[in-house]
């Protein structure tokens, strides 16, 4: 700490540093002056450690689950130690640990509004609960667009003033929440360090495996993105479409040439059930594959009660993440098995003319 206190004039160190990284400077800088900075009383009172994705241990990051969600951790992690290197030039005997500190602290508390990142003393300080808007939210209504909710009840002024608004009534006496806006799991697990006990925002994405038949992956590349996220009890267009056109019988496929949307294709090639099935296979062989427990297995781990801190945290995110992948094939089987009836009843239909 000795080595941050002789450091230059703070502006100085300010003008080495991109805009993302000044911040984490100043707290760095200001947590070093002690009882000397003007802050002091805000710092103090500031996580002295944190449980977040830039603190698990090998354990934690070994548990967390589906793999691509340990990859993001991993280099969001490879990031923040690399950008530590151009840092501790600026900020001559800042350690690792006290980056890591500043880069949580941001990560937690400081606010994201158009581009701009601004960290607010004390208006961090609310903790997560869900709003009235957020219990009646259905994707169903919403418009596609993430993070615009927070930008409803988060501004600063012309002036530079921050204002806070309530997202619901509050009595005398009652601690003060906040939602923190319209995030999946991911969000919350990788940087705050926790996952909400229901989130009607969370999703599983779903990355798709690239195909051998070139005129397939041709077809799927000017349509589909390389991941959806799956909600619970929902089968989206684009994750049936790439299952379509994966289980295109080879006699179809010409299909990928006259059909454009996935009910002309379909259409074209006689498939639904084979694409129904399809898209089934795929769900068990991603629970199969990404994943080292079962649900129920993670369900019986946490009724236990026998773990706690960020383990605890990693078994509740891989365990939602397998619930909504459990819906969606709830739904899927019963497409399926409507999909059977209607078969079913039109040979029925035929067979007695």
């Amino acid at each position: 700490m000795e080595g941050i206190r002789k450091t230059g004039e703070d502006l100085e160190v300010y003008r080495q540093l991109q805009d993302d990284e000044w911040l984490a400077a100043w707290l760095v800088l200001e947590k070093a002056k002690g009882g000397w900075s003007k802050w002091a009383g805000w710092l103090d009172v500031l996580p002295k450690s944190f449980e977040n994705g830039l603190h698990f241990d090998k354990r934690t990051l070994a548990a967390t689950e589906p793999p691509h969600t340990r990859a993001d951790l991993g280099k969001y992690v490879n990031q923040v130690t690399n950008s530590f290197k151009a840092f501790e030039k600026a900020v001559p005997g800042a350690t690792l640990a006290q980056y890591k500190w500043a880069k949580s602290v941001l990560a937690t508390r400081a606010w994201h509004l158009k581009g701009k990142e601004y960290l607010v003393p004390g208006a961090g300080m609310f903790n997560h609960a869900m709003d009235s808007e957020d219990e009646a939210f259905t994707f169903k209504k919403a418009t596609g667009i993430r993070s615009q909710k927070f930008l409803k009840y988060h501004e600063v002024l012309g002036d530079g003033t921050a204002v806070v608004y309530s997202d619901r009534s509050v009595g005398g006496g009652e601690e003060l929440y906040e939602s923190y806006g319209d995030n999946t799991n991911a969000i919350y697990y990788m940087y705050h360090g926790f996952v909400p006990e229901r989130n009607p925002y969370d999703c599983y994405n779903f990355r798709y495996p690239a195909l051998q038949d070139a005129d397939k992956m041709n077809y799927l590349r000017s349509r589909l993105s390389a991941h959806t996220c799956l909600l619970p009890n929902d089968v989206p267009a684009p994750f049936l479409l790439y299952h379509a056109v994966r289980s295109l019988p080879p006699a179809r496929h010409d299909c990928l040439t006259t059909a454009s949307t996935l009910p002309s294709l379909l259409t074209c090639g006689r498939h639904k059930l084979k694409t129904l099935k399809a898209s089934l296979k795929a769900l068990n062989h991603t629970l199969s594959n990404a994943f080292t427990t079962t649900l129920q297995n993670d369900l019986d781990l946490l009724a236990a009660g026998e773990v706690a801190g960020e383990m605890k945290v990693a078994i509740q995110y891989r365990a939602g993440q397998k619930a909504i992948l459990h819906s969606v094939m709830d739904e899927l089987a019963n497409r399926i098995e409507k999909r059977k009836k209607k078969k079913k009843k039109k040979k029925a239909n035929e067979e007695e003319l």
